[in-house]
């Protein structure tokens, strides 16, 4: 029983560390808010933005990655654009609107856009996601991290709002069926296994943002490793690999070649991986030709090896 309590404690004090660590690292954030809304219309965002940079380091959960010491948020005055409009990069976020109270709208889409800036820091360098499935147009993970954190900052309703939006949207149904089964912890997870074997999902295939099979492949694959079984049926299934609704809206320019992903391939990544990574094969060649979505070229150097993952 004594070992017991000894073995809670260190777990408690752990996870109080791992808080702690959070908010120290959250509280050297600098949020520059660039704003052309006078009579302190938007002064409510620097707060908020600290609260989504807080909320965002404690689901990633990566100590050893520090978030951005300074991040930019612009805030454009359009009078002739009712809605709004937002972008991220890698170092900075902005919006145009016509006014800016706090309101859903505001609130869900600065989440939004945080996402797609951390991720672009905490996963694959600079981004390169999947366009037709997890960012750009209707940006199902964007989405689904954007309730995640409207919840954990108290904004409950707008949070079912947000959701309801989406509910019908089988790209979008993806991530809250991959919550349901492992928590935030399979993508916290998928995040760190990319930037540990230095993948780059935007120099893999067709420039960033056509869709790219071996892109949506190697995607697949290391969150099927994160989650400890392969993804590829349930990523079918909710519709990986089609054309999305707003594919011509979004690009009229590029054209989208519909693909499939199979557990097939995504066993052969990660049996590349393992050769590489875990059986000590790490030449700076192959390497290369792996992070570049080369893998097939090396499949016949993998041996016997069998498959890692249940189907």
């Amino acid at each position: 029983m004594k070992q017991l309590s000894r073995t809670l404690a260190v777990i408690v004090v752990f996870a109080i560390s791992n808080i702690s660590c959070s908010l120290n690292k959250t509280a050297s954030v600098q949020i520059e808010v660039r704003s052309e809304f006078i009579g302190g219309e938007s002064d409510w965002v620097e707060d908020y933005c600290k609260n989504v940079v807080q909320a965002l380091v404690q689901l990633l959960d990566n100590p050893t990655i520090q978030p951005p010491a300074k991040i930019p948020v612009t805030l454009g005055r359009d009078s002739d654009l009712p809605g709004i409009g937002g972008f991220a990069t890698p170092s900075q976020i902005g919006f145009q609107s016509d006014v800016w109270p706090k309101d859903k709208y505001r609130l869900w889409i600065i989440a939004h856009e945080l996402t797609n800036m951390f991720v672009a820091n905490y996963g694959s360098n600079g981004g390169g996601y999947p366009s037709d499935w997890w960012s750009n147009g209707t940006s199902p993970f964007p989405e689904y991290v954007s309730c995640l954190i409207l919840e954990k900052l108290g904004h409950t309703e707008e949070a079912k709002w947000r959701r309801a939006i989406k509910q019908d949207q089988k790209d979008h149904q993806l991530y809250w069926s991959l919550h349901d089964e492992h928590g935030f912890t399979v993508f916290a997870t998928f995040f760190k296994l990319l930037r540990q074997d230095g993948i780059e999902l935007g120099r893999i295939g067709e420039p960033f943002p056509h869709p790219d099979s071996v892109r949506s492949a190697y995607t697949i694959a290391y969150l099927s490793l994160a989650a400890r079984e392969n993804l590829a049926s349930q990523c079918r299934e909710h519709g990986i690999g089609k054309k999305p609704g707003d594919w011509e809206e979004r690009h009229s320019d590029i054209e989208f070649t519909e693909y499939e992903v199979t557990a097939e391939q995504v066993d052969q990544i990660l049996r590349v991986r393992k050769w590489l990574f875990e059986k000590g094969n790490d030449s700076s060649e192959y390497v290369t030709k792996y992070r570049m979505g080369s893998y097939a070229e090396l499949l016949n150097r993998t041996g016997g090896l069998s498959r890692l993952l249940p189907p």
